[in-house]
């Protein structure tokens, strides 16, 4: 049923570029990570604790932060392991076996980010940006961090589901 599905998505072809895409990963998430909890931990930036009252979303900009940081070191770690599986077993199978459990993983996250990344695009471009109550470097921040979630988002759509030839 596994191997139906990834070859349905697109996931079977994920494979031959596994590394490239690992990489952009981490590339994308680490500064990602580090500069979120940097804002909930040393900014004081008065927009990071409004509440939403536009669209009544009950949490804040420095919520929606620590719960991105906390999703994307998971990210982080579940391919760190996958890294470690891969190189320190010398049995093939155990390695793919992973995979195809990380696999299942993947696809919930990619969702996740998505609908994540509208709220975040909801909140602040539709309510704080306007308020004018962010200081540049969190503006400059959010405005970059929400233009990466759905550069992200697409080339994890396009990466499975654009047929290759």
């Amino acid at each position: 049923m596994l191997e139906d599905f990834r070859r349905n998505t697109g996931m079977d072809r994920m494979r031959g570029g596994l590394a490239p895409m690992i990489t952009v990963t981490l590339i994308m998430c680490i500064p990602i990570i580090l500069l979120n909890f940097y804002f909930i931990t040393h900014d004081d930036s008065p927009c990071l604790h409004q509440e939403i009252v536009k669209f009544d979303i009950d949490i804040t900009l420095k919520t929606w932060l620590a719960i991105q940081a906390y999703v994307f070191l998971g990210i982080v770690a579940l391919y760190t392991v996958s890294i470690i599986i891969t190189k320190v077993s010398g049995n093939s199978s155990n390695a793919r076996e992973f995979e195809k459990c990380a696999d299942w993983f993947i696809i919930p996250v990619c969702l996740f980010n998505i609908a994540w990344t509208i709220v975040g695009a909801l909140m602040y471009w539709g309510d704080l940006s306007k308020r004018h109550s962010c200081h540049t470097f969190l503006n400059i921040y959010m405005w970059i961090n929400l233009l990466l979630g759905c550069f992200a988002t697409a080339l994890v759509v396009i990466n499975m589901f654009y047929p290759r030839k």
